[in-house]
């Protein structure tokens, strides 16, 4: 089976205010993804920059957050914002 047939099955047991959650991540993966390449090709290193290795552990402590569903909706993040 592969990667694709998959993420489709697990995709198929969700409820579609998950899915929608489920989409939104991938859209920041997407961009993360991008930014990342577009920043090593074009952008010089900054000494204040994070280093590579923390933004990457960062990003794997989210991904395990999310996974064993230590999340919060979307919309409380923006609960006490005026």
């Amino acid at each position: 089976m592969t990667t694709k047939q998959l993420i489709q099955d697990q995709l198929e047991t969700l409820d579609e205010e998950f899915l929608k959650e489920i989409y939104l991540l991938l859209q920041v993966f997407i961009q993360f993804k991008h930014q990342q390449r577009k920043l090593v090709l074009d952008f010089p290193v900054d000494e204040d920059d994070e280093p590579k290795e923390i933004i990457l552990e960062s990003f794997k402590q989210a991904l395990l957050e999310i996974r064993r569903g230590e999340t919060i909706p979307l919309a409380q993040l923006w609960e006490d914002i005026n």
